[in-house]
């Protein structure tokens, strides 16, 4: 009898577990009510089939004239979710929040800026080599700067 009820409580705590799972497949990208209302901006990377989180990393504001600091020391842990893309597909940054002002783009080789790319109208193309790629995505937004960071798989 004891295994019966131990083998039913399992069924039903893994039915939960999944349950819970299958509906939080939306907070794997923000969304306007995902979303923290304020300062910081939340952004996706999109193609036509994927779309992934992009992590926050250093980021400076003012609000009433005083700065506010916030470091993410060990971004690179952070990076999780990897899009994957076509070779040379269009990647489009989603912002919610906050638009930035301006943003420039860097390929990086482990921490360290190796090319800027060309990010216009918050797009940008994967490269046209298969690989792992990380980048950099610095935003200048009304209200301060963020360091943004994306990893990509070019298939």
């Amino acid at each position: 009898m004891k295994k019966k009820v131990w083998a039913l409580i399992s069924i039903v705590l893994a039915t939960a577990v999944f349950t819970i799972i299958a509906l939080s497949k939306d907070d794997e990208v923000y969304s306007e009510k995902n979303c923290p209302k304020g300062m910081v901006s939340c952004v996706n990377a999109v193609t036509d089939k994927n779309s992934v989180k992009v992590v926050n990393g250093t980021s400076v504001y003012t609000r009433d004239g005083d700065f506010i600091h916030g470091d993410v020391f060990d971004w690179e842990r952070l990076l999780d979710d990897v899009l994957k893309v076509d070779k040379n597909e269009i990647v489009t940054l989603e912002f919610f929040n906050n638009n930035p002002l301006n943003i420039s783009g860097y390929q990086l080789d482990g921490s360290e800026r190796e090319k800027e790319i060309d990010v216009t109208q918050n797009t940008f193309n994967a490269p046209s080599k298969s690989g792992t790629y990380t980048y950099e995505l610095f935003g200048e937004y009304s209200n301060g700067t963020v360091h943004h960071y994306l990893k990509i798989k070019v298939k």
